[in-house]
């Protein structure tokens, strides 16, 4: 299937953009959605680091959420001076412009306290405008936190106060319909799933055959990039990433 790392599926179908030219040429506007899905292993958190640091690197104002008791990943978001903090009454955009929301996990008894404080904190960010907001297991805040009403009504209205989102989940059928058809940037891992393949639809421009077609010809590390506004998909494969120490 491949050659020199490159499905051949995807040749025909989709360029072969290596990481460090298709990360060059990346554009992310404030106010546009980023969407990611990737099977765990697949390198999603990679991905969202380089996006993260795209965002970093324009002076954002981020926001990750949180949503594990544990996440070694995320935690080194705090060498970024990231301000880890479990609700959102202590800080401002002026003063802390890079946060890591993470709410106390890992009970049934935390459910409630999670939804609440997420849900304040999004509010607050969306009233404020012009945040970053990176929804790490999306499918978890929408089905176990029971937020799917609010995150929906942010995928829809949200642009309007340059508010952006990057969510980021494992199957295409666990991804609202308004995340699929309002995020501007779409990246898709390998997918082999009849069921999973059918809900890939709605993309803005891009043909949904092409884009079934060519994550079926994935491997690991590999990415399909949909832009939603001209169509075009690519494939590129992910480097390991490492954080360095902010100045």
């Amino acid at each position: 299937m491949c050659q020199n790392g490159t499905p051949l599926v995807s040749n025909e179908l989709a360029p072969f953009v290596p990481w460090s030219n298709f990360m060059s040429g990346f554009k992310f506007k404030q106010g546009e959605h980023v969407l990611m899905i990737a099977p765990t292993g697949m390198g999603k958190t990679v991905l969202a680091k380089r996006v993260l640091n795209y965002r970093e690197s324009r002076h954002a104002y981020i926001c990750v959420m949180a949503t594990k008791p544990v996440d070694e990943e995320l935690s080194e978001l705090e060498r970024r001076r990231y301000m880890r903090v479990k609700d959102n009454k202590i800080w401002t955009a002026a003063s802390y412009p890079r946060l890591l929301l993470w709410p106390d996990a890992g009970s049934f008894d935390n459910l409630s306290e999670q939804r609440k404080r997420f849900r304040s904190a999004l509010q607050g960010m969306w009233k404020a405008g012009k945040w970053t907001v990176h929804l790490n297991e999306l499918r978890y805040l929408t089905d176990n936190l029971g937020l799917k009403r609010e995150i929906n009504t942010l995928y829809l209205q949200a642009r309007s106060s340059k508010m952006s989102l990057i969510g980021e989940t494992q199957r295409p059928r666990s991804v609202p319909l308004e995340a699929f058809s309002q995020s501007s940037h779409v990246f898709f891992g390998p997918c082999r799933d009849d069921e999973d393949l059918k809900r890939i639809s709605g993309i803005g421009n891009a043909n949904p055959k092409i884009v079934r077609i060519v994550v079926q010809g994935l491997e690991r590390y590999q990415f399909a990039y949909v832009n939603a506004v001209t169509g075009n998909v690519v494939v590129t494969k992910t480097q390991p990433f490492t954080l360095a120490k902010a100045s």
